[in-house]
């Protein structure tokens, strides 16, 4: 989405972009996620906690573990990270 943003490695990152990050192979396992509601009324969203290991970056073998916070907001029957 247009809205949608993220912040990578000191960037931040907008709209279209977010599907052009710098890595061309990824694996990752996700280790824990956590979500709950996070507004009240008509707009309905949550807050998604995750911690996660990549475990192959292009050619590195290094692990790497990371944490992220996602806005999930409904559209529809779906969710979309806002």
């Amino acid at each position: 989405r247009d809205a949608s943003m993220l912040s990578f490695e000191g960037s931040r990152i907008q709209g279209i972009a977010l599907q052009y990050l710098p890595y061309e192979r990824v694996e990752h396992e996700v280790t824990t996620l956590d979500a709950q509601p996070s507004s009240p009324g008509s707009l309905r969203s949550s807050l998604a906690a995750t911690e996660a290991k990549l475990t192959i970056v292009d050619d590195s073998q290094n692990l790497l573990r990371f944490s992220q916070v996602l806005q999930l907001i409904t559209d529809g029957g779906s969710y979309y990270v806002y």
